[in-house]
């Protein structure tokens, strides 16, 4: 992550979101197909259509990110007068400084924006594909043990191969 949009999250963290905006507009001079740049540009604006401009930025640099998507159908339903499917995907429910925790003298930094956490959590309650993962647990628990198992088979063999080999001599 570059320093302009570092320090643009901790400005935002910290509840400026003038000089956040500010920053991410520098490190979007730097580097203009920055995605998540981009995403934290639509955090901070002032209105839905810097929103949308900036959603449509990300779409045409990454025409399948199906957040930026769902949020674009949600902002051109409230610029168009129409009621969105979700209430508000860029409100995270507390102030922007709520999140801020301090470790050291240095700022937490989250990478991803919260309009777009928010967004993945309600994909994910009511996704089918979601629901479908949730209901086999137990195989992806056995996963691990089943690479562990093959290893140790593996050293096993190795084992037995340079013990038959040293045999030999």
């Amino acid at each position: 992550m570059d320093r302009w949009t570092r320090l643009g999250i901790e400005a935002y963290r910290t509840g400026n979101r003038e000089q956040a905006q500010r920053f991410f507009n520098y490190a979007l001079m730097e580097n203009p197909n920055d995605i998540r740049t981009w995403l934290w540009l639509v955090e901070v604006s002032e209105n839905d259509t810097e929103k949308q401009r900036s959603l449509t930025r990300v779409l045409a640099l990454d025409p399948n990110h199906v957040l930026a998507r769902r949020a674009l159908e949600e902002v051109d339903a409230r610029l168009s007068g129409k009621n969105p499917r979700h209430s508000g995907p860029f409100e995270t429910g507390a102030g922007p400084g709520s999140e801020v925790t301090r470790q050291s003298s240095a700022i937490e930094i989250r990478s991803t924006p919260p309009f777009i956490e928010n967004l993945a959590q309600q994909a994910r309650t009511v996704s089918p594909s979601a629901q479908a993962n949730e209901a086999q647990p137990a195989a992806n628990r056995m996963r691990p043990w089943i690479v562990i198992a093959v290893i140790l088979a593996g050293l096993l063999v190795v084992f037995l191969l340079t013990a038959w080999v040293l045999h030999l001599l």
